[in-house]
């Protein structure tokens, strides 16, 4: 990506990093990266395979800036964290449903709390971002 000078920006075909903001667009809307009082949020979520390279870019960019970052799943863009907080629900709700299916085998269902878990760790940083 390019760094614009004057504008503080890197940017590259419909993608831009804001090191001023902090904040990162694909095709000028969907925000994938984001500053939360001091917290960098990078939204993995992919939903095409344009916003995907957008994503290795800017996520280029923020390594060789040194900047650390949490990771959650957003499917409408950070300025949507409602929509991160139903993703996780949502696969919660599928993953528990497999463990409830008879006839599944242990180890596979025990991956599947691990999961559970981590999903249920990231639903308390979301609560906790969005009440910042």
């Amino acid at each position: 990506m390019k760094y614009y000078t004057r504008l503080k920006v890197y940017k590259a075909n419909n993608v831009l990093f804001d090191t001023v903001t902090k904040t990162a667009t694909s095709y000028g809307w969907w925000e994938f990266v984001k500053d939360f009082n001091g917290v960098l949020v990078f939204n993995d979520y992919n939903y095409s395979v344009s916003t995907c390279k957008h994503q290795a870019k800017v996520r280029t960019v923020l390594h060789e800036l040194g900047y650390s970052y949490i990771t959650i799943k957003c499917p409408s863009g950070l300025q949507n964290m409602d929509s991160a907080v139903n993703y996780y629900q949502f696969e919660i709700s599928k993953l528990r449903a497999l463990i409830l299916k008879p006839g599944t085998h242990k180890a596979k269902n025990d991956e599947r709390k691990c999961v559970i878990k981590k999903y249920k760790a990231k639903l308390e940083q979301i609560v906790l971002l969005k009440s910042v």
